[in-house]
């Protein structure tokens, strides 16, 4: 089984210039290819501690990639590369558990930056935590991801449940179920595992979903309040501003004012992107 620390996946039929830019700009990390078209191989043959999808026009090929991994290794984080823009799109992303959504022809430097990033996260917030007894045996099959330590499988499934969710209220019984253990066991795992209590944790997530809606779509915001789980903008507004130091109408300026995409370089210059 191959091992690497980011993973791309795509789509038969799409020649994504990507692999060898993410190979040449994300220094020091292991880069892989799956092959086009069969991402369920893909699970069973590659392990990996970030993944990328680019479905170039075929939609729901990409929505399905993102669930059926998800649905094996769902601390895996997954970004969504597509040729289509539409807020439908970027909202069923998000939905079925992408990390974050990218308009072809991305800019290379900020899509590495966005994966360095969440990597250093991830393994940073391994090396944090305090140790503690595995609960659960780990469910069989889940095969994607590599992690530098033990989480209890319950967390895991916690944490799906929870990005599944995030558009509704969520119970800490709803969340103890999924985990298959005691409300009193499953708050104390899932802190000393997170490092945050579970309502503290879907909080920070529903903001971090609403910043990845508010950068790709032009949905008023109360849409994206309601996506995210508020049950009213007030609330909103307050936990977003507290959160992120901004309003949402202002994070939302503030990232259409970033630099317009470039487009990928000739196929003479060996794949590599524009800067």
């Amino acid at each position: 089984m191959e091992k690497h620390s980011v993973l791309l996946i795509a789509a038969e039929g799409v020649l994504t210039p990507y692999y060898h830019a993410l190979r040449n700009h994300v220094r020091g990390e292991s880069v892989g290819r799956a092959a086009c078209g069969g991402f369920n191989d893909s699970i069973r043959s590659h392990q990996a501690e970030l993944a990328l999808i680019d479905c170039g026009f075929n939609v729901s090929w990409g929505l399905r990639a993102v669930k059926a991994i998800k649905e094996k290794s769902p601390g895996v984080p997954l970004l969504f590369l597509t040729d289509l823009s539409s807020e439908e799109t970027a909202i069923r992303a998000f939905r079925t558990g992408a990390r974050d959504y990218f308009k072809k022809p991305v800019i290379i430097v900020q899509l590495c930056a966005v994966i360095q990033g969440l990597l250093k996260a991830k393994r940073s917030s391994w090396e944090e935590r305090r140790p503690f007894a595995r609960s659960l045996e780990q469910e069989p099959g889940s095969i994607v991801e590599i992690t530098p330590g033990e989480r209890p499988a319950g967390v895991d499934r916690a944490l799906d449940f929870i990005e599944q969710n995030l558009n509704r209220c969520i119970s800490l019984e709803e969340l103890a179920n999924a985990a298959c253990v005691s409300k009193f066991h499953f708050c104390r795992v899932f802190r000393n595992s997170m490092g945050l209590n579970p309502m503290e944790y879907i909080a920070n997530a529903r903001i971090e979903r609403a910043k990845n809606i508010l950068g790709h779509c032009a949905a008023p915001i109360s849409s994206v309040a309601g996506e995210t789980g508020f049950k009213d903008i007030s609330t909103f507004n307050r936990r977003f501003r507290r959160q992120t130091g901004m309003t949402p109408s202002a994070y939302r300026r503030s990232r259409r004012n970033e630099s317009v995409p470039v487009r990928p370089a000739p196929s003479g210059k060996g794949g590599s992107l524009q800067q």
